[in-house]
């Protein structure tokens, strides 16, 4: 039987896609509350120990925030928005938007397309990804 691990109240992280027997799900689309699933390796992309800690997907939830009614899949302008925000986050991965899978992201669980490491990820153990490769973005749910 498969583990399932809730990553609602996380900060920011991406679930690389790939056969583990761990299921990772999260609280998304707004206030529709959806629960996608996704079986993969969680890699959260900020490891910063400080009190308080630091929000760093603060431009998302901004951006979400004001998106007119902060639900429904995500529309190529969205893509682009969110590209631009992902710009200023590329650590350990370049992300990109997976333009290809917009009708299954929402806020708070986007998929998007890994490019290669953009410096040393900052876990112990190799992962034997190919680059590039599927995951999904994902962040506290701002319903």
């Amino acid at each position: 039987m498969p583990v399932e691990i809730d990553l609602y109240g996380i900060d920011l992280g991406v679930v690389l896609a790939r056969p583990t027997g761990i299921i990772y799900s999260n609280q998304a689309n707004g206030v529709a509350c959806d629960h996608p699933r996704l079986e993969g390796a969680f890699v959260p992309l900020v490891t910063h120990f400080r009190d308080p800690p630091p929000r760093h997907d603060a431009a998302l939830v901004a951006y979400f925030d004001r998106r007119p009614g902060n639900r429904g899949h995500l529309e190529p302008e969205d893509a682009d928005a969110l590209d631009a925000i992902l710009a200023g986050i590329q650590d350990p991965f370049a992300l990109t938007v997976d333009r290809s899978r917009l009708k299954d992201s929402f806020e708070a669980w986007v998929h998007v397309v890994i490019a290669l490491p953009t410096r040393p990820p900052h876990y112990s153990r190799p992962l034997d990804l190919s680059y590039p490769c599927a995951g999904v973005l994902v962040w506290e749910n701002s319903d």
